[in-house]
């Protein structure tokens, strides 16, 4: 088994391309721990040459680090000493929970599989809360490093499996559509599942309920993600102080979430279900107690509240699950605070041939045109978005469905039925005009009870829930065409003389600013109506508050219809009143007025009357510098955040404008050319640089996204075709294999065969060597015979030749026989 071992890491990290080496933006990567594990102590696993343990260090956080390789460790300590311990992932040297975050970059893939459950369990020992895992999901350059390579989804049912769930801000740094596909490096957050809850509900006992309810915080894919994300894009709309109602909360995780991406004063969440409130209770309740959950089957758990218990009510995948869903959405709206905000979501479409949906526990079909008709009935329709995670329904198509990958979009009314959505979203604000109920500050509650005249809105004004509702920007309605109802709602139903129309009228005023193409007509109206509230004697500091911000705007919109001398007059008369009867925040406008009539003093030729005004804007300093501490923060021990109401921005903002009084000084004292980015050259110029680009990239995006869309389309079709070829391919692929595993037996066979013949052949060659020689000796033997059988021939030539001759002899001694038989009577007879 291969280990990750400190002599394979010792090789590695002496090599001169290995020195100094890092595999990401060790800033960046602090950033996000910071982001997400706030200050405290960290540990560093595998750090390597220490990169990140100083980038974090330069935040102010108490960071220390370990590798296993002494040689990176000795040199790291050269340069951060005693900040880094030679030790293994798989037995940390430290106490259980003695950490605050535990942070691992490009280390855990260097582990072999087998050991990557040892490890978590040792981080999950020694991390008290918060984990940031940066893992590589490729190979290495040197294909051999990466001992594990997996992707997301693996590494995060490991980390599931060794006791943690994704971290409430998992989606922060993780873009949703971005989990489409995995990077060559993923980041994994994390946070340590509570023990009790560990040991009542482990994963496996979960997955087998997971059909019915399942944490989406321990579970990995494109479910889970869908789940998770709209909380965070429901977070958007919670203020400081809101009181947050999670309707049908399941196993709680999305209440968690909401808890720890917002300032709420207090989350409850609610659900049906005895198991899931339990589990909810044992793994999600918060010692702050931000945090309840309670058992209750909606809309009856909702009679023991009272009206305007909630700031904002969160409920998704809701309203299909009821029997009455508008009685549901009356009742929500009852627990609404006024100007408080329902939060849903709804399947869209998810019906069969027969126009139902096929899933039991689903009593309703929704559509975008049911949903917005039910809301809007009771509520100012503010936002929606479509979000798909798998696949949904072709626009137009009422049974053809098609794959999609994860998008959360935002949606006009005008683009929503052309528009592919898996779950509609919606975000609706119950009316501030309503009957009204007690108010009580909630945003601003910290300075709230200094009596400064900027948050005396209970006093200040007839209904004062219209101020988080229609003037506060950040809190106020975001759509503009609602924001624009509402403010001419209550211009038309106010009291002509309160507080309550000289903001809308305001806040009415600016949005026709933001308006290129009006008409003239539209702003002479509105300057008439001005006109008619800056003549009157404010009231109160508040009324003097609006009197100035009407003042300043009525400037604004005179040099929008090009009455640039009118325009002169207003600013300066805005300009010259004594903002100390409200308080430092409102110069803000004064200190502009002065800079902007300078401005446009000189652009009328009147250098002399571009020098005075600017001379005073300069000289507001002067009561800047006697503003009191308590006038600025407004609540020392506990001011606001920094452009939250705060007096500091405000503060700041009035300098700067002092500042490009300032430059336009300069640039008169010095003479010759004027120059206009020296004369706005200041922190809210630079600021307005980056905005300004920021929303150019934005609309030239919003210029594509009809191309982008149908790009998309097309995409989507190609990618059907694709995975249909690719389903061919899989069974071609298949038929391929079977083939192959033909051909390697049959190519096995053919070796043995081959062997055998090898084998036959050496034996025939062996053969073939003794038949030549044999052949050899016989042509020898043949040449032999040869030469004998031509002796022999000759032979028998000659002892033919002598036979003949003895025949012949024969013969004549036959011849001479009979001769000599004849000659012996006669002899006999003379004997």
């Amino acid at each position: 088994m291969k280990k990750w071992t400190m002599p394979l890491h010792d090789e590695c990290w002496p090599r001169q391309d290995r020195v100094g080496e890092v595999s990401a933006s060790p800033e960046h990567i602090a950033g996000v721990i910071a982001r997400v594990c706030g200050l405290g102590s960290v540990l560093d696993i595998g750090s390597g040459e220490g990169a990140l343990v100083r980038a974090l260090l330069a935040r102010g956080m108490d960071a220390r680090g370990i590798d296993v390789s002494s040689v990176v460790v000795d040199r790291v300590n050269r340069r951060i000493p005693g900040r880094i311990s030679e030790a293994s992932v798989l037995a940390l040297p430290f106490p259980d929970a003695s950490v605050d975050a535990v942070v691992s970059t490009d280390c855990l893939e260097h582990l072999a599989p087998e050991d990557v459950p040892a490890a978590l369990g040792e981080i999950y020992r020694v991390a008290r809360r918060h984990v940031v895992l940066q893992i590589a999901t490729t190979e290495d350059r040197d294909g051999h490093w990466h001992l594990t390579v997996e992707g997301r989804a693996w590494w995060e049912t490991r980390c599931f499996e060794a006791g943690f769930r994704k971290h409430p801000l998992y989606y922060r740094v993780n873009d949703y559509a971005a989990l489409n596909q995995d990077g060559w490096q993923v980041f994994i957050l994390l946070e340590k599942v509570p023990a009790e809850a560990l040991v009542a509900y482990p994963l496996t006992a979960l997955m087998e309920e997971r059909n019915l309810h399942m944490d989406m915080l321990r579970d990995s894919g494109e479910r889970s993600d869908a789940h998770v994300i709209r909380y965070q894009w429901a977070s958007a709309y919670v203020k400081s102080g809101d009181r947050v109602l999670d309707a049908a909360c399941g196993l709680g995780y999305g209440t968690h979430v909401v808890r720890n991406l917002t300032d709420a004063a207090e989350v409850v969440g609610i659900d049906g279900s005895d198991y899931a409130i339990d589990y909810a209770t044992r793994s999600y309740a918060a010692d702050d107690g931000r945090v309840r959950y309670r058992c209750g089957l909606l809309p009856q758990a909702l009679a023991s509240y009272e009206d305007g218990a909630f700031d904002v009510v969160i409920s998704f995948e809701t309203l299909e699950h009821v029997d009455d869903p508008v009685a549901l959405l009356e009742e929500f709206r009852r627990v609404l605070a006024p100007g408080g905000r329902l939060i849903a979501s709804v399947p869209n479409d998810w019906s069969d041939e027969t126009g139902s949906d096929p899933n039991p526990h689903h009593l309703h079909v929704y559509t975008w045109e049911r949903l917005q008709q039910e809301v809007s009935a009771g509520f100012i329709v503010e936002a929606t978005a479509a979000q798909t995670a798998t696949r949904c329904k072709i626009p137009g198509q009422r049974l053809e469905w098609e794959r999609c990958g994860r998008s959360l979009t935002p949606v006009s009314p005008a683009e929503a039925p052309r528009t592919r959505a898996e779950w509609w979203l919606i975000v609706g604000m119950k009316s501030p005009l309503q009957p009204a109920l007690p108010y009580r500050e909630r945003a601003f509650a910290n300075v709230a009870a200094t009596g400064h005249p900027s948050v005396r809105y209970a006093e200040a004004y007839d209904n004062p829930w219209l101020m988080h509702s229609l003037v506060n920007v950040g809190y106020r309605l975001s759509e503009p065409d609602a924001l624009d109802r509402l403010a001419a709602e209550v211009l038309a139903t106010a009291n002509p003389d309160s507080n309550d129309r000289a903001a809308a009228l305001c806040v009415a005023a600016y949005q026709l600013l933001g308006r290129p193409l009006a008409e003239a007509a539209e702003v002479e109206a509105t300057l008439t109506l001005v006109a008619e509230v800056i003549q009157r004697e404010p009231r109160d500091a508040m009324g003097f508050r609006w009197r100035v911000s009407l003042q300043f705007v009525r400037a604004r919109l005179l040099l929008m219809v090009g009455r640039l001398d009118d325009s002169l007059d207003a600013f300066i008369e805005c300009a010259q009143n004594d903002v100390r009867r409200f308080g430092v925040h409102l110069a803000t406008k004064t200190t502009e007025a002065w800079f902007l009539a300078g401005k446009l003093a000189y652009t009328l030729g009147r250098l002399e009357q571009a020098g005075t005004c600017w001379r005073s804007g300069v000289r507001c300093g002067e009561f800047l510098q006697s503003a009191s501490l308590d006038d600025i923060l407004m609540n020392r021990a506990y001011p606001n955040l920094f452009n939250h109401g705060d007096g500091v921005r405000e503060y700041a903002l009035a300098w700067d404008n002092i500042a490009r009084c300032a430059n336009g000084l300069h640039q008169l004292a010095r003479g010759g050319r004027f120059d206009i980015e020296q004369l706005e050259t200041s922190f809210q110029g630079e600021y307005a640089i980056v905005s300004r680009d920021a929303q150019g990239s934005r609309e030239a995006l919003l210029r594509l996204m009809p191309e982008l869309s149908d790009t998309r389309a097309l995409l989507v079709e190609r990618t059907n075709m694709l995975e249909a070829h690719a389903e061919a391919l899989k069974r071609e692929i298949a038929d391929l294999v079977a083939t192959r595993q033909t051909l390697v037996e049959r190519t096995d066979e053919l070796v043995r065969t081959r062997s055998d013949l090898v084998e036959r052949t050496e034996s025939l060659v062996g053969t073939r060597r003794e038949l030549v020689a044999r052949t050899d000796e016989l042509v020898a033997t043949r040449r032999d015979l040869v030469e004998r059988t031509d002796d022999l021939v000759g032979a028998r030539a000659a002892l033919t030749e002598r036979t003949s001759m003895l025949e012949a002899a024969l013969g004549e001694i036959a011849s001479l026989k009979a001769e000599l038989a004849g000659l012996r009577p006669s002899h006999g007879a003379r004997s």
